[in-house]
């Protein structure tokens, strides 16, 4: 998982961690402090965020992972609302995803619009922005001209074959 990974080299490195995390969600990687939250509520976001005395903020940005419809507006809200009210505070994100799509019937389509607004605002508060792809990348330049936002790949911890079948010897389920 990547947030583990990024917390294990920081911590090697001796940057004292602090993860705030979904309240109900999934293991969190060993860290040296965890508070688990909502996400439902943009005041207990910022009051989390205010609690860790941190100056720099590293945002693993992925709106599902926070919100039904991948449409976190209290995150965004805090986030915002903590890099704005201290000149010295810093914002890094890694977007994971910027938004979904589909067909005009589809939920995914409508909810493109509200997805989109958060990551274009999340980017705005963003001292420095990556993403995992050429495909994330054109979307955030499109949403704010002038972002200088890079892209960092993210590899699979799947692994690579060390030898490829031929087509005729594949499976056809994947």
């Amino acid at each position: 998982d990547y947030a583990g990974a990024l917390n294990s080299r920081l911590s090697a490195s001796g940057i004292e961690t602090h993860m705030i995390c979904r309240e109900g969600g999934d293991d969190v990687p060993e860290c040296d402090s965890v508070t688990r939250v909502s996400f439902s509520n943009s005041k207990e976001i910022l009051d989390a965020l205010v609690q860790t005395n941190a100056h720099n903020l590293f945002l693993n940005f992925a709106g599902y992972g926070y919100a039904r419809w991948g449409l976190a507006m209290q995150l965004m809200d805090a986030v915002r609302k903590w890099r704005g009210s201290d000149s010295g505070r810093r914002l890094i994100v890694m977007f994971h995803e910027v938004n979904a799509d589909g067909r005009f019937f589809t939920t995914p389509y409508w909810t493109k619009f509200g997805q989109r607004y958060i990551a274009r605002k999340i980017l705005e508060s963003a001292d420095v922005a990556w993403t995992t792809c050429q495909p994330h990348k054109s979307k955030l330049d499109r949403l704010l001209v002038g972002s200088e936002c890079e892209i960092m790949p993210v590899f699979s911890n799947v692994g690579e074959l060390n030898e490829l079948s031929s087509f005729d010897r594949r499976s056809r389920i994947a």
